[in-house]
């Protein structure tokens, strides 16, 4: 299989479309989750797990050297606050790396849209924003915790949200390799290509 058949793989819409049909229509964020779902099960083949409640994944790659991901999407939370003190540095401990999609399209494939940004890449995005506006904000959770989230920035469904921060994430992520590249770069591409053709 060759690099262009990964990226039009039906395997990867089949997969996507199916994550996406699993959470229910009325559901604002289900693109987002599937998305988050879909990727992980590319990176962790073997994960049969659906919620995206801890949806960070494993991967190991040919070098034995191993890595975590946390996919995160559009306006995302970010961290839960534990106390009045905002630090960014605090987010995603564990991780290696944040694939990161700022808006999720269902007719582009899902391998050309993600962006991998190492940690300290996606905190750097988060504290060096000096638009107008804030780019983080606290939120209220629905079981009544504070949590730190991405603001709400321009998009198909968001339109009157700021333009500015979406334009400035825009240009960040555009800084990072999307994760058909960065998986081509870490020598792993054989592990996607056998997930895909099995």
């Amino acid at each position: 299989m060759d690099n262009q058949s990964v990226l039009q793989n039906e395997k990867v819409t089949s997969l996507f479309k199916a994550n996406l049909n699993y959470f229910d229509s009325s559901d604002d964020g289900r693109v987002g989750k599937a998305y988050e779902v879909t990727i992980r099960n590319l990176i962790q083949p073997k994960s049969r797990r659906i919620g995206v409640t801890r949806q960070f994944a494993w991967y190991g790659d040919m070098r034995k050297h191993n890595y975590n991901y946390e996919i995160k999407t559009g306006c995302c939370e970010l961290v839960k606050l534990e106390n009045d003190e905002i630090d960014l540095w605090k987010i995603f401990p564990k991780m290696d790396f944040i694939i990161y999609c700022p808006e999720v399209d269902e007719n582009v494939n899902i391998l050309q849209q993600g962006y991998v940004f190492t940690r300290e890449d996606f905190i750097d995005m988060l504290i060096s924003y000096a638009g107008k506006g804030k780019i983080i904000r606290t939120k209220t959770g629905t079981h009544g915790g504070i949590k730190i989230t991405l603001q709400s920035f321009f998009s198909e469904n968001r339109q009157k949200s700021s333009r500015k921060i979406r334009k400035y994430i825009d240009n960040c992520c555009e800084c990072q390799p999307d994760i058909y590249s960065h998986f081509i770069e870490l020598a792993s591409y054989n592990n996607v290509v056998d997930y895909l053709e099995n």
